[in-house]
């Protein structure tokens, strides 16, 4: 499936601060907002086609919007700030983040997603018909929307990987059942636990005599080779070494929309993050064996 991307340089737009707001709340809204953009000399877009936004220039870079064309490339009037006119296309999007200063970033798009040049895409209405990559672009752009529990995101079916479910509430589910195998785990070894998963960066505390440690659940459907953990988990977790313990449920099988009671291999370690491990923007942790 192709896909092409449209530029946005902040420095150079007429585009105001509080219209991104609004367009971006009506998407949450399930209102799909319509905008043209320009492509420049890229004339073979075709209407369906699936664009990315890609915000440039000074400041943070990465895609902060996406939808589809709604028509081919056509010349527009030339409006102010244009020397001429210019080859633009109309567009639909489904999908806006709420600042754009916080894109999917042009760095984790780099690690995530090397085919594509990312430095590299100069100009509005380049394109690409790597299959895989638009791919991988759509579920890394599914979790970065995830990351504001935007509608669209949660609407998403995504089979693979620990990321986040497309029900809220399978999500929270599996959320649950991690932890209770995790809060067994270690009240079956001695230790009390108390549940600490509202406003604070970690799911329990135990304690046994002395001893206090910090525990994070973490629950998925694939094998768990990597998990998303957040900001301030990782914050957490390097201000308390030693201290902090991380239990990862993989293969957790959900039927119905409910967990199937019994499913899941829980595995528990150190909860030492190290920067090589850490993917940025709701970190994804692969450890190292």
């Amino acid at each position: 499936m192709p896909a092409t991307f449209l530029t946005w340089n902040p420095a150079r737009s007429t585009l105001m601060e509080q219209e991104w707001t609004q367009s971006a709340a009506l998407t949450r809204a399930g209102e799909p907002v319509k905008w043209w953009w320009s492509v420049g000399r890229h004339v073979h877009i075709p209407r369906g086609r699936r664009v990315f936004l890609l915000r440039q220039g000074s400041g943070p870079r990465g895609i902060v919007a996406a939808g589809i064309t709604t028509s081919v490339p056509y010349l527009g009037e030339r409006v102010d700030g244009e020397e001429k006119a210019t080859n633009r296309v109309d567009v639909s999007w489904d999908a806006m983040i709420v600042d754009p200063r916080e894109p999917l970033s042009v760095q984790y798009l780099l690690a995530e997603a090397p085919g594509i040049p990312w430095n590299n895409i100069q100009g509005s209405g380049t394109s690409t018909a790597d299959d895989g990559a638009v791919v991988r672009i759509e579920d890394l752009w599914a979790r970065r929307l995830a990351d504001e529990e935007h509608p669209v995101a949660l609407r998403r079916t995504r089979p693979a990987g620990q990321g986040w479910e497309s029900d809220s509430a399978v999500r929270r589910a599996i959320e649950d059942y991690a932890q209770d195998l995790l809060t067994a785990h270690f009240v079956a070894d001695g230790w009390s636990v108390q549940d600490t998963r509202v406003a604070r960066p970690y799911d329990a505390v135990a304690t046994r005599d002395d001893e206090v440690l910090y525990l994070e659940a973490k629950g998925t459907r694939s094998d768990g080779t990597s998990v998303l953990v957040t900001a301030g988990e990782v914050r957490w977790a390097a201000a308390h070494k030693g201290q902090c313990r991380i239990g990862i449920v993989s293969h957790i099988k959900v039927r119905d929309g409910r967990v199937v009671p019994g499913s899941g291999d829980l595995v528990v370690r150190e909860w030492r993050p190290k920067s090589k491990e850490l993917s940025p923007t709701a970190y994804r942790w692969t450890p190292r064996t």
